[in-house]
């Protein structure tokens, strides 16, 4: 085996061990709508005590879940892929590459058509 393949090898089980040394996919949704329905009740510091793990593990998800901006469909599209790496339909090189592809035509790319002279 050569030694780019077998580092390729370590990587993606490195990654999916990652994804899988915390919480599942349905603990995470869970944890984030107890916070939804807390974040405006208790401040930020009671719900890291109250959350410490996922404050700690999870903190950009966190962030978010305590914010205005939260946004349920972004959530559900990211733990989607996360599930199809840990159940092996996807390699996480592959995924990050599919959602950065997705995410910039959503937001970044330029409808050539509208901004044609004519």
């Amino acid at each position: 085996m050569s030694n780019k393949r077998r580092n390729d090898e370590i990587t993606k089980e490195n990654d999916k061990t990652f994804l899988e040394d915390g919480l599942s996919t349905n603990e995470i949704r869970e944890t984030i709508k107890q916070l939804r329905s807390l974040y405006k009740k208790k401040s930020k510091e009671e719900l890291e005590k109250q959350f410490p793990f996922f404050t700690q593990r999870y903190n950009m998800l966190f962030e978010l879940a305590i914010t205005d901006n939260f946004n349920q469909e972004y959530l559900d599209y990211f733990l989607n892929k996360r599930d199809e790496i840990i159940n092996n339909k996807i390699s996480s090189e592959e995924a990050s590459k599919k959602v950065g592809q997705e995410w910039f035509d959503k937001f970044v790319k330029i409808d050539d058509d509208k901004y044609k002279k004519k």
